[in-house]
């Protein structure tokens, strides 16, 4: 981590983030945490969900009414696709 150093790894996990909640029409829960953001379900179904998340190999956090996202550094926007594609 020292030698891609923070700037560098935090810039690329708010890219994923930005581009997630571009193509959700959504805003950032906390521009702040950059490596978090949360999806509200609105009412859907999650049992209907997550076996479209498993079977993309997505994985994600479940809170309440809400799908907690939060990229790393061995994410790319190939991983976003499988994740806006599972939530189709």
């Amino acid at each position: 981590m020292n030698k891609w150093g923070v700037d560098t790894i935090q810039s690329k996990i708010n890219r994923l983030n930005d581009s997630l909640c571009k193509e959700l029409q959504i805003e950032r829960i906390s521009p702040g945490a950059g490596h978090i953001s949360s999806i509200s379900l609105h009412g859907l179904n999650a049992d209907k969900i997550k076996p479209k998340l498993g079977e993309n190999k997505v994985v994600v956090s479940f809170r309440g009414d809400s799908i907690r996202i939060s990229p790393h550094l061995y994410n790319d926007e190939n991983d976003i696709d499988k994740l806006l594609q599972s939530l189709q």
